[in-house]
């Protein structure tokens, strides 16, 4: 398949639009060898690929490579059964890691947060074959309960949830998996929250973005739902969740101690200027003692202890 996608073909020509299956927005970071810091790269969106730079220098090869014309695609495409086919390949998010992932110079492709309803077999496939693309998905759930997705609208439930858990580590070994969840939507009983707590046992997820449901203006929940949790019984629920994470992570966290990962050292560390800190391919965070020479650099650490946040570690012999 080759390695170049459209900035938006359908500007081109709108008979393309037809051939497009509907995404949702994500956004990739990119961590090269070079340059640490993660960079916007691009957006694919419903029905369209936008293209937004930072950083243009460092990545004009990915312009480059990106850059895509309709003389381009009546070539590109001659070689495939028909058009529709083609599009199917090009034009969803796995074909988009991996025409980014064909680009010499990048080490690590990093994407956040494709919602569960977008999530393939071929999506993570794409996560498994591909080395550069992160071992960790961030999958937002928002609730464990099946009635409070429900009036999230959010389109799928608590079962099909655990169901997309199960296939998504199943099929990438050692995937590690994060989460959004908020505690105190409207009408959310005490039983609905119970249900969101077991999720988060049986899920186990490596790290959690929680949250207080506060109303916002002109949104459909502020419109036709009645913000009736009473703020402390939102602050009581969500100090529970975040206890149970909390003694997930420290878990999970306490079983990598004697492991050896690849660490991508990107800031010096915030508690000590000895040390510098990185992100392993699961997206766990790793204070290592070394120089801030190092940072833009993978290293091998060796993991020796473990808190409910990150780890700490030594640079392994030879690998600095």
């Amino acid at each position: 398949m080759p390695a170049i996608l459209p900035t938006n073909p359908i500007d081109s020509d709108p008979m393309l639009s037809r051939f497009f299956l509907p995404y949702q927005i994500h956004w990739i970071q990119v961590e090269d060898s070079f340059h640490a810091q993660k960079r916007q790269v691009f957006a694919l969106a419903e029905k369209s690929v936008r293209i937004g730079w930072t950083y243009a220098d460092a990545f004009k090869n990915v312009r480059k490579r990106l850059r895509f014309t309709k003389r381009d695609y009546l070539f590109a495409t001659k070689d495939y059964p028909s058009a529709l086919e083609y599009m199917r390949l090009c034009y969803d998010f796995a074909g988009l890691l991996e025409a980014v992932a064909s680009i010499d110079g990048i080490a690590r492709i990093r994407f956040a947060s494709p919602h569960p309803r977008h999530v393939s077999p071929r999506l993570l496939a794409t996560i498994r074959d591909i080395p550069q693309v992160c071992k960790h998905l961030h999958l937002p759930v928002q609730s464990g309960s099946t009635t409070v997705l429900g009036r999230m609208r959010r389109r799928y439930t608590r079962e099909s949830y655990l169901d997309l858990l199960d296939l998504a580590r199943n099929t990438v070994p050692g995937l590690a998996i994060s989460t959004d969840m908020i505690v105190g939507f409207p009408g959310e009983t005490a039983a609905d929250f119970e249900q969101t707590l077991s999720l988060t046992r049986a899920a186990r997820y490596h790290s959690m973005y929680s949250f207080k449901y506060s109303e916002r203006p002109n949104t459909l929940a502020s419109k036709r739902l009645e913000d009736d949790v009473p703020e402390e019984e939102k602050s009581r629920r969500i100090v529970e969740l975040q206890g149970v994470q909390r003694d997930i992570q420290s878990g999970l966290h306490q079983g990598m101690v004697g492991q050896h990962v690849d660490v991508l050292i990107d800031s010096v560390s915030r508690r000590r200027d000895s040390e510098v800190s990185g992100r392993t391919s699961g997206n766990t965070v790793v204070n290592v003692p070394g120089s801030r020479d190092w940072i833009g650099r993978t290293i091998a650490v060796t993991i020796r202890r473990a808190g409910p946040n990150s780890v700490w570690g030594e640079a392994s012999a030879g690998s600095a």
